[in-house]
């Protein structure tokens, strides 16, 4: 399955939209002061059905590209994918461009 970045169709096409999946486990509920919160069983469980998922690259890839997502993406929480923006570089001002010279923005 090719997936195109403006409609990638994860919840459609990827493991997580399996119905037997409750979708409320790749979105588990921030608390404050409690570091643990990505780490519960639920959201464990997402983490694992994302390891096997086909979208898995095409996932994450998108999820790293827009900042202020909320929840599991690609197996990566939101702290995750933080880390790995900077890691890697990528910053919202480098996809404004980016979509800016695209005709997008």
């Amino acid at each position: 399955m090719n997936v195109s970045e403006d409609n990638p169709h994860f919840s459609t096409y990827g493991d997580c939209s399996d119905k037997q999946y409750d979708p409320e486990w790749w979105f588990p509920i921030e608390k404050a002061g409690r570091v643990d919160w990505s780490r519960t069983y639920e959201a464990n469980t997402a983490r694992n059905i994302c390891k096997s998922c086909p979208l898995l690259k095409e996932c994450k890839t998108y999820a790293l590209q827009y900042h202020g997502l909320t929840g599991i993406w690609g197996g990566l929480d939101r702290h995750e994918r933080r880390d790995l923006q900077v890691a890697l570089g990528i910053t919202s001002k480098s996809w404004e461009l980016t979509y800016s010279y695209a005709g997008v923005a």
